[in-house]
């Protein structure tokens, strides 16, 4: 199909298709293991990713990608094609191979990560007030911090 892609199309010149052919080549390649990877996955989170990329020359863009129906069926009943699969290509893919067109995107079960909190947590309030009593408690109490930095390499002591 890129050989296809090439012989018809007439903006890319044929003295640098060859370049071009060879790196859409791997990112296609690229794009299916990396569907399959997530596809395969069985997390219970809602990451996706995009079943196409974008390849611009000059002022003109086009769209690659491999094609992933949407495996929800169709649900008009004036369809000739009422209860069979849609054939629209889903734009990206979540782990079990969760995936849907724009029509029936909203139909995609989304796990929902909501972390539970222990009554024995105390929840410290966020806001200013409680972040200047902080600050004059250490300084109050001349709390000395140490601070180290990795990406430097060094450290020094700061005092409130």
């Amino acid at each position: 199909m890129l050989q296809h892609f090439f012989f018809y199309q007439n903006v890319i010149p044929r003295s640098v298709q060859h370049k071009y052919f060879n790196m859409i080549r791997r990112k296609l390649l690229d794009r299916y293991y990396l569907l399959k990877s997530r596809g395969d996955k069985e997390t219970d989170r809602n990451t996706y990713t995009k079943t196409f990329f974008n390849f611009s020359y000059k002022l003109y863009r086009f769209h690659f990608g491999i094609f992933l129906p949407c495996h929800y069926s169709t649900l008009d009943e004036s369809s000739p094609e009422y209860g069979h699969t849609c054939r629209v290509p889903s734009p990206y893919v979540m782990s079990f191979y969760r995936r849907g067109c724009v029509q029936h995107q909203k139909y995609i079960d989304f796990f929902q990560n909501v972390k539970k909190r222990n009554g024995s947590m105390q929840v410290s309030p966020n806001n200013r007030i409680s972040h200047a009593t902080r600050l004059f408690d250490a300084w109050a109490s001349s709390t000395t911090k140490h601070v180290y930095s990795k990406r430097l390499g060094i450290s020094y002591d700061t005092r409130y």
